[in-house]
């Protein structure tokens, strides 16, 4: 139990520290990283491949679409605070679509959740995110951040407005070709939201969640159409 505790405690102050500058900061550490693999890469292709197709392939893959455009998700979260979970949920459908931040490999997403404790619906938030990604291990696999900005349908004794922002960072593992016309996605995260002070109080609320969402709308199959 003191382990467990010992781990809340930690994703709870990390969340926390978890702000806007926080996430501009892994972006560029995810940027450095991803010019150091292509610049690798380009060096191994450079004998038998034009450098321009190869620098054009290598930005155009997207660890979390690959051949698809568009993705439709239903998540679930559970909040957390230093002393563990306690008994505060949140339910939503989030659309995407593929595309690039800085020539980082991302999504944009729509999201709209429902935030409520275990006794009654609580409150509703819609929001727009930007999400960065990087496979890891295998194609399959994936890791990224996002920062997204929210409104919610009214305030509370932990975010004293309405207009916030949303901070996650999140593992997910993409099933290729279950079906011949969509791919299924699993995702864990860690996601924090707040409103940067300006208005308190801002005690913010932490979740972790977990996430399945389908992928469709093959590219290839679009174009030869």
């Amino acid at each position: 139990m003191k382990k467990l505790s010992n781990f809340f405690t930690f994703l709870f102050y990390f969340l926390k520290t978890l702000k806007a500058g926080s996430i501009l900061f892994c972006c560029l550490i995810l940027l450095t990283l991803r010019v150091n693999a292509l610049e690798n890469n380009a060096n191994l292709l450079q004998d038998t491949i034009d450098s321009q197709q190869s620098q054009q392939s290598l930005f155009d893959i997207n660890p979390i679409f690959g051949d698809y455009k568009h993705r439709l998700g239903l998540v679930g979260m559970i909040g957390f605070d230093e002393y563990g979970f306690f008994g505060l949920g949140n339910i939503g459908v989030h659309y995407s679509q593929p595309n690039h931040f800085f020539r980082l490999a991302g999504r944009l997403n729509a999201e709209l959740e429902t935030f409520f404790d275990i006794k009654n619906f609580s409150e509703i938030s819609f929001g727009i995110s930007q999400d960065i990604a990087l496979p890891l291990f295998m194609d399959n696999f994936y890791f990224g951040v996002g920062l997204g900005i929210y409104i919610r349908s009214q305030v509370d004794s932990h975010i004293g407005s309405a207009f916030n922002f949303g901070e996650k960072v999140f593992l997910g593992y993409r099933f290729k070709k279950v079906h011949d016309d969509f791919d299924i996605e699993l995702e864990a995260f860690v996601k924090h939201y707040s409103n940067g002070s300006i208005r308190l109080p801002n005690i913010g609320f932490n979740f972790f969640g977990f996430g399945i969402a389908f992928l469709f709308g093959d590219r290839q199959k679009a174009d030869h159409s």
